[in-house]
């Protein structure tokens, strides 16, 4: 606040005003040690007064107004109002923390920020210690973000962004060229997209590191994708139901045919083949993968990286493969038409294909094929079945909160009568899921097995209604939309959640 203030003294104002303690909670949450530099001291509508004792950042208003979303006003304090207001706090907040279940979120996994007077062994720190903290916070990604204001760093945990730091701008070409430093990347190019690789330890874990740049318009994008070599990948663990489940392992155990996992970008095709292979891997099976980029490396599996530059392409890899004696082989992804006439070949011709194809649900992977070229009576011969897939987060089970759903939650969800064993969860928020109500995240399926009628409705090429109507009333299976609402009902998720993903 400015010389005009009515207040004239900080002290009496501290005095006088009643200290507002969910509001330093929540500041709390956001500032983590910060806290200790700046002093939340009232709320009067629609202003927010903050004091300082040294000068703050421009950056860090800039956030904090962004973050709050209401107009500040600073009162520069001196040594003993600052004193003051520190004992007067403690005393305020001692009793009410003990009473109230909100507990402030550890400081390196919130909106912190770091100050422009770093040197080169204390970048090489603070980049290590983000790494660990996405760690434990099971991020996926780490993206560092370019801004006029600084250098905003972002985890995405359970497929969700979420801040967590904003370097000042005078840092941020000195943390992005380090995080080029690690992938062994030209730190001197900034003007051409870049993609790298590496393995770390960072803590006690040994993670892989895949690091891509951009050049945005305020300077370079970096996103470090984090591999951690500790992951398994337990069938059991997908999210299957136990029908599908079963389905699912019945195909693994042909000797040949092809099984296709689809879904959007994001959606976990990739962890379920992963899965997959490891349900089949054996001593006595030789286990080829061709994938671009290689996501995880799994031992006594050969996996190939694909290199267009080199001539390595999907389709050139696959024949190569081929005549390395395979018995399962997993293409990453099927983009063009030669690719996958070579995988529809090699399923045809003694060998168990498992891999992934951009489509909506199930039924329609059938008309995309089609589309693509591929003649119906080769995917009526060779086809064993396809998944459909999406990703739900899952409802911390340390905070989740059971109740009983009113008629507006079952018109939501578009279906008739709700079973009297249903157990329905609210996200709440705690320690453990850093508040978002939601710790983990899994798989809701579509299967479809290729029967004699499909195929011959392959054959015949036969809308995907039609196909629907067969999955349905013939063999039982769920749509998309029903997995979707049968997690909802066993309380693994939120109608919130579902809604988010699926459209019922």
């Amino acid at each position: 606040m400015n010389s005009s203030s009515p207040l004239q003294s900080t002290r009496v104002f501290l005095q006088e005003q009643s200290l507002d303690e969910r509001l330093i909670l929540s500041l709390r949450n956001i500032l983590g040690e910060s806290l200790r530099d700046i002093v939340p001291l009232s709320y009067v509508a629609p202003t927010l007064y903050l004091g300082h004792f040294k000068p703050i950042d421009p950056a860090v208003q800039v956030t904090l107004s962004q973050k709050l979303k209401s107009p500040m006003e600073w009162v520069l304090l001196d040594a003993e109002d600052y004193a003051f207001w520190q004992e007067c706090c403690h005393e305020h907040l001692k009793d009410f923390e003990d009473a109230t279940p909100v507990r402030p979120t550890p400081p390196s996994k919130v909106m912190t920020t770091v100050g422009a007077d770093l040197d080169e062994r204390q970048i090489s720190e603070q980049v290590r210690q983000l790494i660990l903290d996405a760690l434990e916070c099971r991020a996926s990604d780490i993206h560092f973000e370019p801004m006029p204001q600084g250098l905003l760093v972002r985890f995405r945990i359970d497929g969700l962004l979420k801040e967590v730091a904003l370097m000042p701008p005078a840092l941020s070409k000195v943390v992005l060229a380090r995080v080029k430093v690690l992938a062994e990347l030209d730190i001197a190019n900034q003007r051409t997209p870049q993609d790298g690789r590496s393995t770390e330890f960072i803590g006690q874990v040994e993670v892989d590191l895949r690091i891509s740049t951009l050049p945005c318009l305020h300077g370079e994008k970096a996103v470090i994708r984090l591999l951690p070599k500790t992951q398994s990948f337990q069938i059991e663990e997908v999210g299957f139901s136990f029908e599908q489940l079963k389905r699912f392992r019945s195909w693994l155990g042909y000797s040949q045919g092809l099984v296709l996992i689809t879904g959007p970008t994001g959606s976990g095709k990739t962890s379920t083949l992963y899965a997959g292979l490891m349900n089949v891997l054996t001593p006595t099976k030789n286990i080829v993968t061709i994938e671009d980029p290689i996501e995880y490396q799994l031992s006594s599996v050969n996996q190939v990286q694909v290199n267009p530059k080199a001539g390595l392409t999907f389709a050139s890899g696959l024949r190569s493969i081929l005549r390395q004696d395979p018995d399962v082989i997993m293409v990453g992804e099927i983009r063009d038409l030669e690719t996958a006439q070579t995988v529809f070949q090699a399923a045809v011709t003694g060998h168990l294909v498992l891999s992934t194809l951009h489509t909506n649900d199930a039924p329609s992977t059938i008309n995309r094929l089609l589309d693509m070229g591929i003649e119906p009576y080769l995917i009526a011969a060779s086809l064993l079945g396809v998944v459909a897939q999406r990703l739900v987060r899952k409802v911390c089970p340390n905070c989740c909160r059971e109740y009983e759903p009113n008629p507006s939650d079952i018109r939501r969800l578009n279906v008739e009568k709700v079973s009297p064993r249903t157990r329905w969860q609210k996200p709440v928020g705690c320690d453990l899921c850093n508040h978002m109500g939601y710790l983990g995240r899994e798989g809701i399926f579509e299967m479809m097995p290729v029967d004699g009628p499909l195929r011959q409705m392959i054959r015949d090429r036969a809308s995907e209604q039609q196909m629907r109507v067969h999955l349905e009333q013939n063999l039982g299976e769920r749509s998309l939309n029903q997995s979707a609402v049968q997690k909802v009902m066993e309380g693994k998720t939120s109608i919130e959640e579902v809604l988010r993903v699926v459209t019922i």
